[in-house]
């Protein structure tokens, strides 16, 4: 175990909180070990970090997809490169006091300030290429100490990496090139990529047991298999089945009635292992994934909100729309007021851009995160998501479910009391779908 990020003080000092150390083993074949320190007495007396400016997965592996050639680096005891100037951040060894003088793994703003310093290094990596050669083809990408450069061309990669190191150099941030196949093979974030045939696959995860025997095994195959079918691009809300099974299976241990050791047996009920199995089925999927193709963008995006008491849509140039009332809107919930919306506007308008991606808003945050990972929560949410994705798979179409705040919405309006020229085709298909007409009344004329 390397010490030489502390330095080491003959008594406590008289300002500071002390933490804990212990040490985990690297992965293999590496036989280190890695110092962390417990910082939740630091953490819980500074204000919450910003959240991580990283990547979205669902946008990298696309993006990735379109070019040929790349090459992944990481960075070496990543966190350990970071000074900590003047610190009063302090740790007891035995009878041994230490002052951390490098920036801790275990410190909540640790990942925070290395994201941030790695999106700075590829941004003036990029700027610099872009002075030389501005119709290079490139993408660059990195999740805390793992950078990734990708072009069109192998010249470009090779400009690219040269300035990338050449930066490193600037700010004294030492990297390594990570081992691969070749230029056309790369590793990112958990993805492998294939450039040359334009698939990828997720890696499987080690920790997938081969027989379920006590509760933690059934929710490291949960965890596995989300990663799996969200990297995939698999819409989560089709197996609200099966994730639900292993809620209400591992349930005690979470309410802490049990340890997660004890014998899973126990707690199944029947059918549960055929479930369990068909998770397992997808945690260990290593077939490989072929991108899709690219959809071009519709410039005529859509507006919808819901009230207490009434739902609306409409387009952007608020020519055409429509809106309804909820039949019972005192036993609904107004996130599944939001989504029925949501359906409803999707619906109507999704025979309007087949093959094409189209911009939804919505002043509801929590919808827009959910519709993102494919699942909610709510079981009455994910029902109308299956409905919203079906027709979505239908038309071979693409939404992009953008947040904005109340005030911008331009659909508000029609929730409390004004109208909108409604066409007939509209009312037609909600007369047709079912989780429209059985919570909201006919659209007014």
């Amino acid at each position: 175990v390397d010490f030489e990020f502390m330095e080491e003080l003959t008594s406590r000092p008289a300002v500071g909180m002390p933490v804990g150390l212990f040490t985990v083993k690297k992965k293999p074949p590496s036989q280190l070990l890695r110092m962390i320190v417990d910082g939740r007495p630091w953490n819980q007396t500074q204000f919450k970090p910003e959240k991580m400016p990283i990547p979205r997965l669902l946008e990298t592996i696309p993006a990735l997809q379109k070019m040929k050639y790349a090459v992944q680096y990481d960075g070496v005891s990543y966190f350990y490169q970071y000074p900590v100037r003047h610190s009063r951040f302090l740790a007891r060894r035995r009878s041994q006091w230490l002052r951390i003088c490098k920036m801790p793994m275990g410190w909540s703003a640790a990942p925070l300030i290395a994201q941030t310093t790695s999106n700075i290094v590829l941004q003036e990596a990029v700027r610099r290429l872009r002075l030389k050669n501005p119709t290079a083809q490139i993408y660059t990408a990195c999740w805390v100490d793992n950078f990734v450069l990708a072009a069109q061309s192998e010249s470009d990669l090779k400009q690219l990496e040269e300035l990338f190191l050449q930066v490193c150099r600037d700010g004294s941030i030492e990297v390594k090139i990570e081992d691969q196949i070749d230029l056309q093979h790369t590793k990112f974030a958990g993805i492998e990529h294939d450039l040359v045939r334009h698939c990828y696959r997720p890696g499987a995860s080690p920790h997938v047991p081969e027989e379920f025997n006590t509760l933690r095994d059934a929710m490291r195959v949960l965890g596995s298999a989300i990663w799996q079918l969200y990297s995939r691009g698999r819409r989560l809300c089709f197996y609200d089945h099966l994730i639900s099974a292993v809620s209400r299976i591992c349930n005690p241990a979470m309410r802490g009635d049990t340890n997660w050791d004890a014998p899973i047996k126990r707690y199944l009920r029947d059918g549960d292992l055929e479930l369990l199995n068909e998770l397992r089925v997808h945690a260990t999927d290593e077939s490989w994934e072929f991108q899709p193709p690219g959809r071009s963008d519709i410039d005529d995006p859509i507006w919808f909100d819901a009230s207490s008491t009434a739902w609306a849509f409409c387009h952007d140039n608020e020519s055409c729309g429509a809106q309804g009332e909820f039949l019972s809107p005192e036993q609904l919930h107004i996130f599944v007021k939001e989504a029925i919306a949501f359906l409803a506007s999707v619906t109507c308008t999704v025979s309007e851009f087949p093959g094409r991606r189209r911009k939804f808003f919505t002043d509801n945050q929590p919808l827009a995160k959910a519709f993102r990972r494919g699942h909610s929560t709510s079981g009455a949410v994910n029902r109308i998501f299956r409905q919203i994705f079906s027709l979505l798979h239908e038309h071979g179409s693409e939404i992009e479910l953008v947040w904005i705040p109340t005030d911008q919405n331009k659909s508000d309006k029609y929730t409390r009391g004004t109208s909108i020229a409604r066409p007939r085709r509209y009312a037609t298909r909600l007369k047709e779908e079912p989780l429209v007409s059985s919570h909201a009344r006919d659209p007014v004329p």
